[in-house]
């Protein structure tokens, strides 16, 4: 039930008129036949809204008899009080339709929304550097701030990397490049490279990146061990918040701080999908990413959800990225290593520079969003930290450390080329026996790896075996994944993401959404219908990044010899289709999964668009 507010207006002749031209054509929704409240009491309903008795009319519609009445009641109300200009309960009373479909009519016909093509700009720096698509300066085209990535104060380091990298590129001077709002360790460059931003110890760029959102929900700034997410509910206050040109909030941008997804839940009584796990207040690191104020771990993203959803309806939860050489680069690089005749540094940047851009290739959600583009870059920087570019941690020595000298002076199951790539670890999904409850098990992420071979072509050949170097690397940084991810929280966020994606994949397998008739009209995909679906942030997409070429000198004992060592490597492959098939899904017989559905009911008293509550009891940090 939504609580409001309403005032008599029926002394405002003007409106009167107005909200009888509005019927004269005939209602919105009822249509002619019997009425199931009765013609009577349907004449009356529409007497109130005629003489601006908003409030009658409200009570008319939550008494109704069935619960497509009062819709279609709220419906009328909603188009009545918007055109009173009543427009917050407008809104509100149409956030309260239960029916997905009426209510997407209603906001249609009440809301704020520019269609595509709308001379109105997006929020942010006008140059069109933060958030927009190609052909429309800072924004997506419907003048409606994409859902996206919470925006702090970057306009000056944006503005100083537009000076020094390809000034003439950039969209802000006249050049086609575009930079994401917050650069979360790497941007795009105008040709699309994907690049790192070099961190400026200094402290300098700390001063620059300070988030201009603040938590509004105090609820919401204490650290508890379960939070639930209403995703209808959440579904229907961010459709209110488009049909008004508002931007989501951060809490839900944030997806309310949970930094681990753990549970899939639904309530049929209450027409509710959740989900929920371990949240807490966060704030933001020097690159931009919300993490969790206590693990410092990256919270949820609703970009990320919602690319899920659709990818889990589209392409049943498959997606990938590769990062390769060009096959004529690789066999131009082989003779380079061939011909003996530079060492050290001065063949590492020979083949850096032989082996050129490497292509880069993202299937099965957008590249352009933040969803694409966080694969992509945790692909990237596990390479860097492999070949020894960047830091690593504790227990994880990279490929090069591995490499020790046998006793004829040679370097064991050394490698020409190695591919690391990234796939989900999870240990298990867990259902109750009536299948109301799922729990999502285990680390999610692992690393694996391949030892390959080029061939005088320049083609990689695929062994299917991987030496104890390049598999130790591999089972290193899976066995410390935890402390990576705090460390370079970028692995967080696409475990985040794989998290989502199960999910997603949880709720369109089993059904979820059909069971309570959830039609997903604003997380699912735009269409020539349904103009006013949730809009992710877009970047400009990565299409290649430098080649990663690593190199190490061992000096054989008592020799003349020098061992030289180079190599190249990657990709993220997940598929949670076998993950969440109702085979290998493990029933639960205890009851303990019941406990925690009956333990996270939704409040039938709240709103319908209080999307959050905390389950289990929060704690002092």
């Amino acid at each position: 039930m939504i609580v409001c507010k309403f005032q008599r207006r029926s002394a405002w002749p003007g409106i009167l008129v107005l909200a009888t031209a509005i019927f004269a054509s005939g209602p919105p929704f009822f249509v002619s036949g019997q009425e199931p409240d009765g013609a009577e009491s349907i004449e009356r309903f529409r007497q109130h809204l005629t003489s601006g008795e908003f409030t009658l009319a409200r009570e008319m519609a939550m008494s109704a008899s069935t619960p497509l009445s009062g819709d279609k009641m709220l419906g009328e109300l909603a188009i009545a009080q918007r055109n009173a200009g009543v427009g917050q309960d407008s809104f509100e009373n149409a956030a309260g339709i239960s029916n997905d479909d009426l209510r997407l009519d209603t906001f249609s016909k009440i809301s704020n929304f520019r269609s595509p093509g709308s001379s109105q700009s997006g929020f942010g720096r006008g140059s069109g550097n933060d958030f927009g698509s190609a052909g429309n300066a800072g924004g997506n085209g419907t003048g409606i701030q994409p859902g996206g990535i919470t925006q702090a104060d970057f306009n000056e380091l944006i503005e100083l990397i537009e000076e020094t990298i390809d000034p003439d590129g950039w969209e802000a001077n006249g050049g086609t490049g575009r930079m994401r709002a917050f650069p979360s360790g790497v941007f795009v460059d105008p040709k699309g490279v994907l690049r790192q931003i070099e961190v400026d110890n200094s402290g300098r760029l700390e001063q620059l990146l300070v988030a201009s959102d603040v938590i509004e929900d105090l609820s919401l700034v204490q650290q508890t061990e379960f939070r639930a997410i209403s995703l209808t509910r959440l579904e229907r206050a961010l459709q209110m918040l488009s049909a008004r040109g508002e931007r989501p909030t951060p809490e839900m941008k944030c997806l309310g701080g949970i930094y681990r997804l753990t549970h899939v839940m639904i309530y049929p009584e209450t027409r509710d999908v959740v989900i929920g796990g371990p949240a807490g207040p966060w704030h933001y690191d020097h690159q931009g990413r919300a993490v969790n104020d206590e693990t410092t771990l990256p919270v949820l993203n609703l970009d990320d959800l919602v690319v899920c959803l659709r990818n889990a309806q589209k392409a049943n939860g498959q997606f990938w990225c590769s990062i390769d050489p060009k096959p004529e680069n690789l066999a131009a690089a082989q003779k380079v290593v061939e011909q003996g005749n530079l060492r050290g540094p001065a063949l590492r940047k020979r083949l850096q520079e032989t082996l050129g851009q490497q292509l880069v290739t993202v299937n099965g959600i957008e590249p352009t969003t933040h969803a694409g583009q966080i694969i992509v870059e945790a692909d990237y920087h596990m390479k860097l930290i492999g070949m020894g570019v960047v830091g690593t941690v504790e227990g994880v020595p990279d490929y090069f450390e591995r490499m020790v000298l046998d006793e004829g002076g040679n370097v064991a199951e050394s490698d020409s080329l190695v591919r690391w790539w990234f796939s989900m670890n999870y240990q298990a999904v867990t259902t109750n026996q009536d299948r109301t409850v799922f729990e999502i098990s285990g680390q999610g992420v692992k690393l694996l790896g391949e030892s390959e071979f080029w061939n005088d072509q320049g083609e990689r050949e695929h062994t299917g075996k991987s030496s104890s170097m390049a598999a130790g690397f591999a089972q290193d940084f899976t066995r410390h994944f935890e402390t990576i991810a705090k460390k370079y929280p970028v692995y967080g966020e696409m475990r985040n993401l794989f998290d989502c994606s199960v999910a997603a994949n949880l709720i369109v397998q089993e059904g979820l959404n059909r069971q309570i008739d959830w039609q997903l009209n604003h997380f699912g995909e735009a269409s020539h219908s349904n103009r006013m679906a949730y809009q992710p942030a877009i970047y400009k997409t990565p299409l290649s990044v430098d080649s990663i070429a690593g190199q190490r000198t061992i000096r054989v004992p008592d020799s003349n010899k020098i061992k030289e060592i180079t190599n190249v490597s990657g990709g993220v492959e997940f598929d949670a289709k076998s993950l969440v098939s109702r085979n290998n899904i493990v029933v639960d017989n205890e009851g303990t999964l019941s406990g925690q559905h009956n333990a996270s009911i939704p409040d039938s008293s709240a709103t319908a668009i209080e999307w959050n509550w905390d389950v289990i009891p929060k704690r002092t940090r």
